[in-house]
């Protein structure tokens, strides 16, 4: 029984010793300041009568749903190089439309600065 006891006592005692630490050392870092970037987000009224909405900025690409004249968009990025489609050249957008995020032609939409802009000149093309 006394062997019990002693084999106890080694346990606890390794394992308390083993499960102390070191406090570890929490390091700090100056880091220089830096120019924030400004987030601005593009908005677009489409202005052909309707827009495929594409799953990549191709027009071989699926298209996920057809836009209508007028509809407001949201502009998440732009391709990097202009594409020619049916004679007109500009570059494809990637935009946001109720939860729906996919590519359309810029030749058939009309880049405005603000979501009030976007919905002013939505408006005029209902007149």
């Amino acid at each position: 029984m006394k062997k019990y006891y002693i084999a106890i006592l080694i346990i606890l005692i390794t394992s308390s010793l083993f499960s102390c630490r070191r406090k570890e050392e929490i390091i700090v870092v100056d880091l220089p300041p830096v120019q924030v970037l400004e987030q601005r987000t593009n908005f677009a009224v489409i202005m052909s009568p309707h827009l495929r909405l594409r799953t990549e900025p191709s027009v071989q690409s699926r298209a996920i749903i057809t836009l209508w004249r007028g509809y407001i968009l949201e502009i998440v990025s732009r391709s990097p190089r202009r594409d020619t489609v049916d004679g007109k050249e500009d570059f494809w957008y990637q935009i946001s439309f109720s939860g729906l995020r996919g590519w359309v032609f810029g030749a058939h939409i009309m880049l405005v600065p603000s979501l009030e802009r976007a919905r002013e000149e939505a408006l005029k093309l209902k007149q």
